[in-house]
Order: C-alpha cells, then structure tokens, then sequence
C-alpha cells in the first residue's frame, strides 16, 4: 500500500497500483529433460537428456533420396522426439554444390539451418530442417534454377523464424560456419565409413532405413 493521507482511500480502492517500477520474475528454468537444442561443430543436436536412443542423419539439401527420407520420416522422428524416445543429431552437408544452378546452394541452405538454429528453438529447427526438403522446395539436381536466399529466409518466415534468423538467411552471415560444418560432418560420415546421403547411424551401426519400421525398432 503505497498512498498515504489523502491518498489512502484510492489505495485502498485500488491496492494494485504502485508508483515504483514494474517487474517481471524471469521464466522458470526448463525442465531438467525438455527437449533442447545444441549447435555442434558438425551438426545441430536436438533431443531430451532421457532420451534413451540417440541418432545422427546425415542429409545433402539437393540429395533426391533425401528429400524422400525427410518426408517420409520426418514426422515419426519428431514424435520420437518430444515423446522423448529419440535424440538426434543432424549433419547437412554440402558436396552437392556444383550440381545446383547457383553452384553453392547447398552451402546456402545449410548456412540458413544455422541462422534457423541460433533461435535455440529444437521445433522450429526440426520444422525448417524439414521444410528444406518439401518436394514444393527441394532443388534438382542440374535443374535450370535453384533457391535464392530471399527465397530460403521466406521459408524459414513460414516456420516461424524471428526477424534475426531472416537476416542471417539474407546477408550470408553464416556462410563460413556452414563450410566449415558441413566439412566436419563429411568427415564424421567418413569416421562411420560412408560418403552417401541419406544415411543413418544408430551408435553401433548403419540404420536400413529402407525398412519402414527402422523408428519403430529403434525405439521399442
């Protein structure tokens, strides 16, 4: 109660008001097993401490067969995800660059999932990371044309991307990282004897993930 003499009786009718600053308590700290995001040096981990199974997906954003990996399993993977069954780390490389018009957009669009993932948000990366790869988006191989940067930094505004990941996508800020990202993901492809795309690791092993219920028996 802060007014006084003849003030007291409009404090006393509105206790509420105060003269002094207003504050806001800060957000409670997340869970200790939420679901969270961490940038690596080859790719962007996304998952819960809990989740009891962890894999990396390697994928090139002009890759064909990619493209019907994502859409095929993306969804399943995300379930996994917030349920809190699966873990993964995503590595997107590069080394189809010559193959697109532009001839670096695969480095282009991988310097976007990293402006996209500076958000700290794990949905709204899986969401973008999927969005990549729409059949309504993905670029062809040796196609007549390929995806500008305003044309990456409208996708990722689809998703919900705020203003700062916008201009990340359009200035190119992030084209050195993703070179140098995308290059430590091949290498870690190489650590597991593989080169292609898509490829999956469990941590023992390469996923079939031909077999429609590879998820399901990752997961129990």
């Amino acid at each position: 109660m802060v007014a006084l003499a003849g003030g007291l009786g409009i404090a006393l009718a509105h206790p509420w008001r105060s003269s002094g600053p207003r504050t806001s308590a800060p957000p409670p700290p997340p869970p200790a097993d939420a679901v969270e995001l961490r940038v690596l040096n080859d790719g962007v981990f996304v998952g819960s401490s809990v989740a009891p199974t962890t894999i990396d997906i390697f994928n090139e954003p002009i890759c064909p067969p990619c493209g019907s990996f994502i859409r095929s399993y993306a969804s399943d993977i995300d379930t996994a995800v917030a349920d809190k069954q699966l873990a993964v780390r995503y590595h997107l490389l590069n080394f189809l660059d010559d193959q697109s018009h532009s001839k670096n957009y695969s480095t282009r669009a991988v310097a976007a999932s990293y402006c996209v993932a500076g958000q700290n948000d794990p949905k709204l990366y899986a969401s973008f990371y999927s969005a990549l790869f729409g059949s309504d988006f993905q670029p062809q191989e040796n196609a007549a044309s390929d995806r500008t940067d305003a044309e990456l930094a409208h996708l990722a505004q689809t998703v919900g991307a705020e203003p700062t990941a916008i201009s990340c996508i359009k200035s190119g800020a992030d084209l050195g990282t993703a070179q140098t990202k995308a290059t430590n993901a091949s290498e870690t492809l190489a650590g597991f004897n593989a080169s292609g795309t898509p490829f999956v690791w469990d941590g023992s092993m390469v996923v079939n993930y031909q077999d429609p219920s590879w998820l399901a028996r990752l997961i129990g």
